[in-house]
């Protein structure tokens, strides 16, 4: 019967707080992410004209895409540049995206509640053989 009775408890504290962290009000932020200046077809202009195919992958044949992730500070500068998916056996491709992804000009930074804030973002970079 005790048994019972704080098991009945500790499930009873498991509904009160279950509920009750459903129910906190959460502040409402107004958050808008960092973006290339520009937009999206300022990027891929951009993309086009600075990304280098490594002369090692077109030997050997290599593609597919690099995804790249990276903080973008309050400043819009570019910090902690990394892969997060590599192509296989081409390690030469995820060096050209990190490189490009580094180099790139000051972004708009992301903001919360109209403050500019250091947030994550990634790229995915594609190389295609034509």
């Amino acid at each position: 019967m005790k048994n019972k009775i704080i098991l009945v408890t500790i499930l009873l504290l498991f509904v009160i707080y279950g509920h009750a962290q459903d129910t906190i009000p959460v502040a409402d932020t107004n958050k808008v992410l960092p973006e290339f200046r520009g937009g999206d077809v300022a990027y891929n202009k951009y993309s086009v004209k600075q990304v280098k195919y490594p002369q090692e992958a077109k030997e050997k044949a290599h593609q597919g895409t690099v995804i790249v992730a990276f903080t973008v500070e309050a400043d819009g500068s570019i910090t902690h540049v990394h892969a997060v998916k590599e192509v296989e056996g081409a390690p030469e491709l995820t060096v050209e995206a990190i490189r490009f992804i580094s180099a790139m000009p000051l972004w708009q930074p992301g903001t919360i509640n109209g403050k500019p804030t250091s947030m994550e973002s990634a790229k995915g970079l594609h190389f295609r053989l034509q």
